[in-house]
């Protein structure tokens, strides 16, 4: 039978501390290109049987990682001394499947949302510049303060007839979508940073 702490030094998994080991495992399969593929190949070199997986499990690279790093820190506590490896095996994905589970986990698993930063568009016709936005088109934080600042460079600083305070209020409710006192907010701002004409 072969000696599993062999088999960890093989693959340059430290044997000397279960903390190590378990980094070890972790950084080896989490660096690969198949991380589910280097997980199996991870417990099949270490126990000496095939890693029998459900590939259709939710969080599958978590849990094979979870599992591989159970099977490690098992041989490592045990000292090579593994009785049984189909039962080491199931143990670690019983652990795995917990793990997953446990609610205080949770954040481990989280996609991180993808932000489109290169989706920009022109919001307000007639102004050249551009905001970020949602993927759900609204206009991301901040932006509005920028179109703002220049529709009032265009209507008010730029125009040969400038709008009054409240011909620019309606101007950003109609163009930037918004609610009268928030607009009111904005020409505010707009007058306080760029001055009147």
């Amino acid at each position: 039978m072969l000696n599993p702490l062999h088999s960890l030094e093989r693959l340059n998994i430290r044997t000397d501390s279960v903390l190590s080991a378990i980094q070890d495992t972790r950084n080896m399969i989490t660096s690969d290109v198949n991380v589910v593929e280097k997980a199996k190949v991870v417990i099949e070199n270490v126990l000496g049987i095939p890693a029998d997986i459900d590939d259709k499990h939710v969080y599958l690279d978590h849990y094979v990682v979870i599992v591989a790093q159970h099977i490690v820190q098992t041989v490592v506590n045990a000292k090579g001394e593994i009785k049984d490896p189909l039962i080491a095996l199931d143990l670690a994905k019983i652990y795995a499947d917990k793990y997953i589970a446990n609610p205080n986990n949770q954040f481990h698993f989280a996609k991180v949302e993808t932000v489109d930063t290169s989706v920009n568009k022109a919001v307000v016709k007639g102004i050249d510049t551009k905001v970020a936005v949602r993927r759900d088109g609204k206009i991301k934080k901040g932006g509005k303060q920028v179109l703002a600042a220049e529709l009032y460079k265009k209507y008010v600083l730029e125009s040969s007839t400038p709008l009054d305070n409240q011909g620019f209020i309606a101007v950003v409710m109609k163009e930037l979508d918004m609610s009268k006192a928030g607009a009111t907010t904005y020409a505010y701002n707009c007058k306080k940073q760029l001055g009147v004409k």
